[in-house]
């Protein structure tokens, strides 16, 4: 036990050390180190509202477009049956929406109290997405009727290359959507999640 503190000790060192030097001879060479991970998130600013919105993920889409998607989707739908609602749950990874049961359970979620803002929002605030590697969050704040707000925060997953589902390789999916505050929460709200 005494002699394992010394050793794995030096062996971070010896590896930092070999990080250090591959970068200066990178640096030395012209090239530019270019970080696996960053420690520091990755900040993108909400879009830009367009005509025509992804009605499906693509690997095309970063985290913003994702989320500005789905919101959107959502706001131009009347009831939970609708198209919209319909778009917003193709981008929902594959674990949500097998534990949602499909679309019926997507639909009912959408008609709690807890989630039906997102159907009644007349504006919405898209905050900074927050990324780090194969996760982001990005928080949105709905105004709704009177004056009210409602906010969520979206998490999302890349889903690698080896997806099972091969619609979502690739492509960033809304893996949790948790409800912050606002007039429609009821007592509790455990969120609604998945992987």
């Amino acid at each position: 036990m005494i002699y394992r503190k010394p050793l794995v000790r030096s062996a971070r060192l010896y590896a930092a050390g070999g990080y250090a030097l591959l970068a200066l001879l990178m640096l030395a060479l012209g090239c530019s180190p270019a970080p696996v991970f960053t420690a520091e998130p990755v900040l993108h600013e909400a879009p830009q509202v367009t005509a025509t919105l992804p009605a499906e993920p693509s690997p095309r889409l970063a985290p913003v477009d994702v989320v500005h998607a789905q919101v959107e989707a959502l706001r131009a739908s009347e009831t939970p049956a609708d198209p919209g609602a319909q778009t917003a749950f193709a981008f929902l990874s594959p674990t949500l929406q097998y534990q949602l049961g499909q679309e019926p359970g997507w639909r009912e979620v959408l008609a709690s109290r807890t989630y039906v803002a997102l159907l009644h929002a007349r504006g919405v605030e898209f905050g900074a997405v927050r990324q780090r590697s194969d996760r982001a969050m990005q928080r949105i704040v709905l105004q709704l009727a009177g004056g009210d707000e409602a906010a969520y925060i979206f998490r999302l997953r890349h889903k690698s290359l080896e997806t099972p589902s091969a619609c979502q390789r690739g492509c960033w999916v809304t893996a949790q959507i948790i409800h912050e505050y606002g007039s429609l929460q009821p007592e509790a709200s455990p969120g609604l999640a998945g992987r």
